[in-house]
Formats: structure tokens, sequence, C-alpha cells
């Protein structure tokens, strides 16, 4: 698949956000869920599902957060 150079600044961006929320969930700091969730939405905008499942294993069932 190939991406435009904005494609791969947006996801390169991306990247840094979910490091710095997977730095954040290892650290045990609170989180909300809807910050994962934007994360594994925009992943999976993007086409890139493997990285939101990642992310998606953090988010609590949905009944606890919405």
């Amino acid at each position: 698949m190939s991406r435009t150079f904005t494609e791969i600044e947006e996801l390169r961006q991306l990247n840094l956000e979910a490091s710095a929320l997977h730095k954040q969930i290892d650290a045990g700091m609170p989180m909300h869920p809807g910050e994962v969730y934007d994360l594994v939405k925009r992943y999976l905008d993007m086409g890139e599902p493997f990285k939101a499942q990642r992310l998606a294993e953090h988010l609590p069932d949905e009944e606890e957060w919405r």
C-alpha cells in the first residue's frame, strides 16, 4: 500500500501519540478510555488494524466507561 507524504506524517504523529499512551499505561498512570478509543479509531481509519488491536487490548468493556 502506497501512502502520500501527508499520510506518512499523520501515521508518524499517531505512532508518537500511541507510544506516549503506552508509556502512560505501562507506568500505571490513569487515563480515560476515550483517549485509547480515539487512537484505535484513527489507526483503523489509516488501515493499521494490528496497531489498533494492540491498543484496543487496554480498553475496558464499553459499559464500564461510556
